[in-house]
């Protein structure tokens, strides 16, 4: 009977050292997930922030893209105006050439 309850008490033994043994891997495991969890939150605040500058990069872009464009306009506009003048400066310089060649025909007519 002493031989049982010392087969009995070592069983016992050995089951409550298992637990012990299973409880520390169970201790272990949830620290590792737990600093796992803690990397996993460093990375997402670091992926929000750079999608918070990839954010404000675009709208930049955006911005400057619809100032290139509004310059655009202003240079298409600006080269029109003078294409226009381009136009009088060449219908005035026709009208000059006119002129100067009915002053030479008139003043040719003083002559001695």
């Amino acid at each position: 009977m002493i031989e049982k309850l010392h087969t009995q008490v070592r069983a016992a033994v050995q089951a409550i050292s298992k637990g012990q043994d299973k409880a520390q891997t169970s201790v272990d495991t949830a620290s590792n997930a737990g600093k796992a969890l803690e990397e996993i939150t460093t990375s997402v605040a670091a992926i929000s922030d750079m999608i918070i500058q990839i954010a404000s990069a675009s709208e930049e872009q955006g911005a400057v893209a619809s100032e290139i464009s509004e310059n655009i306009l202003n240079i298409s506009q600006i080269a029109d105006e003078n294409a226009g003048a381009s136009d009088k400066l060449a219908s005035s310089s026709e009208d000059l050439a006119q002129l100067a060649t009915e002053l030479q025909q008139q003043v040719s007519h003083f002559k001695y």
